[in-house]
C-alpha cells in the first residue's frame, strides 16, 4: 500500500508534466497531431527535457522517481509471491506494462523533439512557450527527480496513514521498515536487509559517463556542420524517410503480427469477430422505464397542472372563494376524522 500511494504520488508529478508539455506543444504549433511535427527540441529546449524527465519516470527508469514506487511494488509482489503465486504474476505484468510505457512515451518524445523540424505553420512561430507555462513543467520535472533522489520524502507522510489501518501493535515503525535516511531507502520486514536503493552510485556513473562523453567530445576539436541527410546515394527528401509516429514501431508490429486459427493478431492484441446476438426487443421494451413509467407518468402531472391552472384567472374574488372552499374542506375532513 505504501508502494501504491507513493506511485500515485509520482503520477501527480509526471503525469501532470506530460500533459502540460502536450499543452505547450499544441499552444505552439496548433496541433496535436505527431505526424504532422517534429525537431521540436531545438525550438522548444526546455519543453523537450522536462518532457523526457517525465517521460522516463513514468517508465520507471532510475534514477527518478518513478523507479522508487515501482521498485516498492516489485518487492512486494516478489513477497506476495511466497504466499500466492498470483503476486508473482501482477509483479510480471507491471514489469511488462512498465517496458510497454517506456516504448509508447519514447515515441513521443522522437517524434516530437526529435529528427529534423517539422512545423504545420510559419517557422517564426516556432519558439518556447511563455515563462507562465515553462514554469510547471520544470516544477513538475524538478519533483520527478527530487522524490526520485530523496523518496523518503514522500514516504514519511504517506507511512503513518498506512499504519494507522491496523494499528501500531500489528505494523513495524517507520525507521525499522525503511531505513532512517532520506536519499534512498532499504527495505527490511523483519528477516534482514532484503533490498536497497541508493541513487548516489546511479547518479555518479551518469555524471562521469557524460563528462567522458564531452571530454571525448571537446578533444576531437571537430567543427560543428549542417549538412543534409545521406541517404545512401538515394535521392530522397527528410519527409520521404523519416519516421512517423504512427510508423515507429510497425516493423515490430509486423513481426508479432501472427495467425492462429481463424483469427488475425493485430500486433500481440487478438482481432476478434464481432459478436452479434439474437433480437432481445422484448427485453429492450421492458427495460424502457422512461417509455412505459416515466413518460406517462411526466403526462399525467402535466394534464393535472394545466387543468388546476384554469383556476388561476387573475380575479381576487375567485381567489377567495377557493380559500372559503379550502376551509370548508378542511373543517369537514377535522370533522369526519374526529368522528371516527
Amino acid at each position: 500500500m505504501v508502494g501504491a500511494l507513493l506511485h500515485l504520488v509520482n503520477h501527480v508529478c509526471y503525469q501532470s508534466c506530460l500533459f502540460l508539455n502536450a499543452a505547450a506543444i499544441q499552444h505552439r504549433t496548433g496541433t496535436r497531431d505527431l505526424d504532422r511535427i517534429g525537431g521540436l527540441g531545438s525550438v522548444m529546449p526546455l519543453t523537450a527535457v522536462t518532457a523526457t524527465i517525465a517521460a522516463l519516470s513514468i517508465s520507471g527508469l532510475p534514477p527518478l522517481n518513478g523507479f522508487a514506487s515501482k521498485w516498492l511494488l516489485y518487492h512486494a509482489a516478489t513477497m506476495g509471491g511466497k504466499i500466492s503465486p498470483f503476486a508473482m504474476l501482477f509483479g510480471l505484468v507491471a514489469m511488462a506494462i512498465s517496458i510497454a510505457t517506456l516504448a509508447g512515451l519514447l515515441k513521443f518524445v522522437a517524434a516530437a523533439f526529435l529528427g529534423p523540424l517539422r512545423h504545420p505553420g510559419p517557422r517564426e512561430d516556432l519558439r518556447e512557450v511563455p515563462a507562465s507555462m515553462q514554469f510547471p513543467q520544470a516544477a513538475l520535472a524538478g519533483l520527478c527527480i527530487l522524490l526520485g533522489v530523496a523518496p523518503m520524502l514522500a514516504v514519511r507522510p504517506i507511512y503513518p496513514a498506512v499504519a494507522g489501518i491496523l494499528g501500531p501493535q500489528y505494523t513495524p515503525s517507520l525507521h525499522a521498515l525503511f531505513g532512517g535516511g532520506w536519499s534512498g531507502m532499504s527495505l527490511n520486514t523483519g528477516m534482514g536487509l532484503e533490498g536497497a536503493w541508493s541513487p548516489w552510485p546511479v547518479l555518479l556513473a551518469l555524471g562521469v559517463t557524460a563528462l567522458v562523453a564531452y571530454a571525448l567530445y571537446r578533444a576531437g576539436g571537430a567543427q560543428v556542420r549542417v549538412v543534409p541527410t545521406w541517404h545512401c546515394g538515394e535521392e530522397h527528401t527528410d519527409e520521404e524517410t523519416v519516421y512517423r509516429a504512427h510508423s515507429l514501431y510497425r516493423p515490430v508490429k509486423e513481426m508479432l503480427r501472427v495467425r492462429i486459427g481463424r483469427h488475425q493478431t493485430d500486433g500481440i492484441y487478438f482481432r476478434l469477430p464481432k459478436l452479434r446476438a439474437p433480437k432481445v426487443d422484448w427485453l429492450r421494451n421492458v427495460l424502457d422505464f422512461d417509455r412505459w413509467a416515466y413518460y406517462p407518468l411526466l403526462e399525467w402531472g402535466k394534464r393535472l397542472v394545466q387543468r388546476f391552472s384554469h383556476g388561476h384567472v387573475g380575479i381576487a374574488q375567485v381567489y377567495v372563494l377557493w380559500m372559503v372552499a379550502g376551509m370548508a374542506a378542511a373543517i369537514i375532513s377535522l370533522f369526519l376524522l374526529a368522528g371516527r
